[in-house]
């Protein structure tokens, strides 16, 4: 059985071997333990990445030769990519559909590739292959952006390189709970102003979507949620009049 077969079967992973894997390790419980029917492959084992590469500076061009031109994260749009540039000439291309990755200055952020497009040397992208949810995998990136954006190495810029990307850890549930995942996303998501990442990760981590066959509506689960915010935009609150009392003090005793 192959890594992707194996990661699709829902199988326990216990006596495989262990992959040398880097990632934020959502597919643990609170406890530690592996969620059941979850498992953990490398990003590499089910997606083809390309990484992006700077095409000759006399290849550019702004009427409309070649393909779209897409640098970094700076002509990200809230989902898709807002075309400034062309490329005659392109040495990496992404596919409609592909999810791209900012991987320099800044780390972590993704849109969702709207056209075939030439690749600039902050961007990535990954095509998810085998029978797999690529909104599945899109929406866990977003909740790893935080996290992500702390990998970054370099003196000058930022940036993760490729042997980060092939061996990033992503958790997967069975396919049937990935597609449960990304529809109670897509019902929800629209109806919040401001979903927190690490209200994401939750969702991830199984702590907001219980593996019950009676699975709850979408109303209920953004109920729990948006309760959730609430409590945690409540502790930050507290944090801050906390932290701002103290400085008070400190300085009414100089």
């Amino acid at each position: 059985m192959s890594e992707m077969e194996f990661a699709n079967s829902g199988q326990s992973i216990t006596g495989k071997k262990k992959l040398r894997t880097v990632g934020y390790g959502h597919y643990t419980d609170n406890s530690g333990k592996f969620l059941i029917g979850w498992n953990n492959t490398r990003l590499s084992n089910i997606s083809n990445i390309t990484i992006g590469q700077s095409p000759p500076g006399n290849t550019y061009n702004t009427i409309k030769i070649g393909l779209p031109f897409f640098q970094g994260k700076a002509e990200f749009g809230k989902l898709y990519q807002v075309v400034r540039k062309y490329c005659s000439s392109p040495k990496k291309i992404a596919r409609k559909g592909d999810i791209l990755l900012s991987v320099r200055a800044p780390v972590g952020p993704t849109n969702i590739c709207d056209e075939k497009c030439c690749l600039g040397r902050g961007l990535s992208s990954i095509h998810v292959t085998g029978n797999l949810s690529q909104e599945f995998i899109h929406y866990y990136l977003i909740s790893i952006q935080e996290w992500l954006s702390f990998q970054g190495t370099g003196s000058t810029f930022q940036a993760i390189g490729k042997d980060f990307l092939y061996n990033l850890s992503i958790p997967l549930p069975p396919l049937n709970e990935q597609k449960r995942i990304v529809a109670k996303l897509d019902a929800i998501i629209p109806r919040i102003a401001k979903l927190t990442q690490s209200i994401l990760a939750k969702t991830f981590r199984g702590e907001l979507t219980p593996q019950d066959p009676d699975d709850e509506p979408a109303e209920k689960l953004l109920e729990r949620i948006m309760a959730e915010k609430a409590k945690m935009e409540g502790a930050l609150k507290g944090a801050k009049k906390k932290g701002a009392g103290q400085k008070a003090k400190a300085r009414s005793r100089k």
